[in-house]
């Protein structure tokens, strides 16, 4: 059975995307390990961020990738 990395990373977003919204945050980090051994994971960051809702945007951050969220 073949892995779906893009939609784990997906889940992945969505819920760090919902609790930063839930708290009243504007940004949210993940930890670079997060991805690790994931193909294409940076595709996937620039594919959820265009089909999101909100206008997300990240940075690289000293091993986090911190999103920036817009309403």
């Amino acid at each position: 059975m073949q892995r779906d990395f893009e939609k784990e990373d997906f889940i992945l977003l969505d819920t760090k995307l919902e609790e930063a919204l839930k708290q009243g945050k504007t940004t949210f980090k993940i930890h670079m390990m997060a991805f690790d051994e994931v193909p294409n994971y940076e595709q996937h960051i620039n594919k959820y961020e265009r089909l999101s809702k909100y206008r997300i945007r990240h940075v690289y951050d000293g091993g986090y990738y911190v999103f920036h969220i817009e309403k």
